[in-house]
């Protein structure tokens, strides 16, 4: 049931990229702001990814436990 839960919540963090892919903050590491990468948070995890400008598409680089440093993993 927690297995469900969490893959729905995943699918909807993906279904707000889709349609709005800038609608979650950029990341609060300098290096990382600079670079463009963003972060949403599910539940305990953390989902990084960029948006390229031109065409609006979703990259996603990693996805991390939340108590994870995901800085240093990027």
């Amino acid at each position: 049931m927690a297995a469900a839960t969490f893959l729905n919540e995943v699918e909807r963090c993906y279904g707000f990229l889709k349609s709005n892919p800038f609608m979650y903050e950029r990341c609060h590491d300098v290096l990382l702001e600079a670079e463009g990468f963003r972060k949403a948070t599910i539940n305990n995890y953390v989902l990084v990814y960029k948006v390229n400008e031109m065409t609006k598409a979703v990259i996603i680089y990693r996805f991390f436990y939340g108590a994870q440093n995901y800085i240093l993993l990027i």
